[in-house]
C-alpha cells in the first residue's frame, strides 16, 4: 500500500471516529433576566432560551441561583414565626407534564438545583435545543388563622441554566475540515 494512500486510509478512520460520537457537554445559560429582586407583586418571568442546534441526548438540567431570602412574619396564636419563601423554575413538557426546580430558603443561599419531573415528564421538549424557562417568587404556606405580619422578599444575584446535553454530531463536510483532512467524496474524486 503507498503513503499517500495509508495516510488517506488513517485519516479516514480517525475522522470517522471522531465524528461518530455525540460528546457530552456541559453548557452554562446565564440568565439576566432573573437577576433583581422579588415580593409578593412580582410576577412569573418567562425565558426563551437556546442551546444553538439539537440535541442526542439530555442527561440533565439544573438551575443555579444565588442570592437571599429574608423570610417574612406571620403569627399564629400569639406567636410570630418567621414566613419562608420559595423561588421555583419549570419548564412544560410537549405532553402533560412538567420539569421544575425549587429553592426553599431563608437567609443567604448558593445553590445548583437539579429539575425533577412531574406527571411524566419526558426531555423530548429539549431535542431541538430550545425551550421556555418560567420562574417564580412564592411564598411558602400559611394557615388560614394565620395573621400576616410582613411578607417575604428576595433577591437573586446570578441564574445560570446549566445543560448536560450530548449533541448531533455528523460526518464534516471537507470545508468544516482541519486543513490537510480528506472526505472520502475527495478520496473517490482522486481515483
Amino acid at each position: 500500500m503507498s503513503r499517500k494512500v495509508l495516510v488517506v486510509v488513517v485519516g479516514w478512520l480517525l475522522l470517522v471516529a471522531f465524528s461518530t460520537g455525540s460528546p457530552a457537554h456541559i453548557i452554562e445559560i446565564p440568565v439576566p433576566e432573573l437577576v433583581h429582586a422579588y415580593d409578593r407583586y412580582s410576577p412569573a418571568e418567562h425565558v426563551d432560551f437556546d442551546l444553538g442546534g439539537p440535541v442526542d441526548v439530555v442527561n440533565g438540567l439544573s438551575l443555579r441561583l444565588v442570592g437571599e431570602v429574608f423570610p417574612g412574619v406571620q403569627e399564629y396564636e400569639g406567636v410570630e414565626y418567621p414566613w419562608c419563601a420559595e423561588f421555583i423554575g419549570s419548564i412544560l413538557d410537549q405532553g402533560p407534564g412538567f420539569w421544575m426546580a425549587g429553592l426553599n430558603s431563608e437567609g443567604p443561599f448558593d445553590e445548583t438545583i437539579p429539575f425533577n419531573d412531574l406527571l411524566g415528564a419526558t426531555w423530548d421538549w429539549l431535542l431541538d435545543g430550545a425551550g421556555t424557562l418560567t420562574f417564580e417568587f412564592v411564598p411558602c404556606g400559611w394557615f388560614p388563622e394565620t395573621i400576616l405580619i410582613t411578607w417575604p422578599t428576595g433577591i437573586i444575584s446570578e441564574a445560570i441554566l446549566i445543560f448536560d446535553v450530548d449533541f448531533v454530531t455528523g460526518i464534516p463536510t471537507q470545508d468544516e475540515l482541519p486543513e490537510g483532512w480528506i472526505t472520502m467524496s475527495r478520496i473517490k474524486s482522486l481515483y
